[in-house]
């Protein structure tokens, strides 16, 4: 179950796992605990989750060899 309030820093969720909810306002949690009833949608949720994983991914490694570039000059 998922419920979010407005608080002045951003939105935190409220997800209730394992009987204990929890307040989060991590996107990434927040992401990976929504499950949607229609496996249609939940297969394309899932498939945009790792295609935003991969992209974190090449983009820390980016950034990474990029600043090893700008430590060389």
């Amino acid at each position: 179950m998922l419920k979010a309030q407005k608080f002045i820093a951003g939105r935190n969720v409220v997800i209730d796992q394992d009987d204990v909810p929890k307040v989060i306002n991590d996107g990434v949690t927040i992401a990976k605990s929504i499950e949607l009833p229609n496996a249609l949608e939940h297969a394309g949720a899932t498939l945009l989750q790792e295609v935003r994983c991969y992209i974190s991914c090449i983009l820390k490694s980016i950034s990474i060899a990029a600043a090893c570039l700008l430590d060389m000059f």
